[in-house]
């Protein structure tokens, strides 16, 4: 009886020590998964700073450091108010923008020039490259032009007056949300040429521009504001250094 009992004892043992080992590789294995897991969501965040840091210097509207710009202080020499100055810029905006221009692709962004006490700025609609935010402000022209690889400045083919009314149009849209869909009919939100088509409607609404039709999205195009019978051109200047 006494054999018979130590037996049992002796299996429940053996069985209780094949439980403990069979839980304790169990959850080795849980565990190494876990860590596997770890390890890969680690890899991958790793990789995803990598990739937007990559592409975040790659397309950055900001001017890689020391690069050369346009003189301001020329620009500022020759200009009207409600002038338009344009620029070729920097980022993934500023390629794609361009295109949009089937006639003439030298530019990617525009504003218009308006004085004040402090100085000439530069009206325009812009958006951060990443997150597709900004609005209608009055900007500096030396920032506007230090973002910039040249500059074209034109004047529209209108009187003074007409000049100073688009100037004045075009200062009472800052605060106005970029317009990130690209939708010239809904003028809630505004992109770069879409601010100097609905200030010209209330200058000159006898004018009208075409749009063009990009990545399935019917765009106000770039060249529409510096074709010759629009504007002329009053100058243009390639980078300089600082």
């Amino acid at each position: 009886m006494q054999q018979l009992f130590c037996y049992i004892n002796s299996t429940r043992k053996n069985q209780f020590l094949h439980n403990t080992l069979k839980n304790s590789s169990h959850n080795n294995k849980s565990g190494r998964r876990i860590l596997w897991l770890i390890c890969a969501g680690i890899g991958c965040l790793l990789l995803s700073g990598i990739t937007i840091s990559v592409l975040y210097i790659r397309y950055s509207a900001i001017p890689p450091e020391n690069a050369p710009y346009p003189l301001f202080d020329v620009v500022t020499a020759q200009v009207q108010n409600g002038d338009l100055i344009f620029r070729k810029g920097y980022g993934f905006w500023a390629e794609r923008f361009e295109k949009t221009s089937k006639r003439d692709q030298r530019y990617s962004h525009c504003g218009v020039l308006r004085p004040t006490s402090q100085g000439w700025v530069v009206i325009h609609a812009e958006a951060d490259d990443i997150t597709g935010r900004g609005e209608v402000f009055a900007e500096p022209i030396e920032n506007f032009c230090k973002k910039s690889r040249y500059i074209g400045v034109y004047r529209l083919n209108l009187p003074p007056e007409a000049r100073r009314y688009f100037s004045d149009a075009a200062q009472n849209q800052c605060g106005v949300p970029f317009d990130y869909l690209f939708d010239p009919e809904d003028h809630k939100k505004l992109y770069c040429t879409e601010l100097l088509l609905v200030a010209l409607q209330e200058a000159a609404p006898q004018l009208h521009f075409a749009r063009e039709e990009y990545c399935g999205v019917k765009i106000i195009p770039l060249d529409a504001f510096y074709n010759p019978e629009v504007a002329r051109c009053i100058f243009f200047q390639d980078a300089k250094e600082p």
